[in-house]
């Protein structure tokens, strides 16, 4: 699980109809970010693009931000890891074997 202020992008993800398709602070049920977190988007900033499935929604609600195509193409492993925690940086011989032990490692 992520902190309470963590940016969350979902992209291309097949979204099943047990995803909740409710916007943040819905009365008929938790939204759809309480029930995929356990956080609500007041201070996490959530983003999709391109999901299908019986839960993708393909109009922003509140608590989200539906994506451009410009913005998600920002949205590579390079620039994902642009970013290091001190252990796990990209590079074009990245090994994902490795980078999850490392990231096992760190619970």
């Amino acid at each position: 699980m992520w902190d309470a202020d963590a940016t969350v992008a979902y992209l291309y993800c097949e979204m099943g109809a047990h995803i909740s398709k409710l916007p943040y602070g819905d009365s008929a049920g938790m939204d759809r970010y309480e029930i995929m977190s356990g956080n609500s988007p007041v201070n996490a900033d959530f983003k999709e693009y391109g999901n299908t499935g019986p839960g993708a929604i393909t109009e922003e609600v509140l608590g989200m931000k539906l994506l451009t195509e410009e913005q998600a193409a920002r949205y590579t492993l390079a620039n994902i890891f642009a970013a290091t925690n001190g252990q796990i940086t990209w590079s074009e011989d990245w090994d994902a074997a490795a980078t999850l032990n490392a990231l096992k490692a760190l619970d």
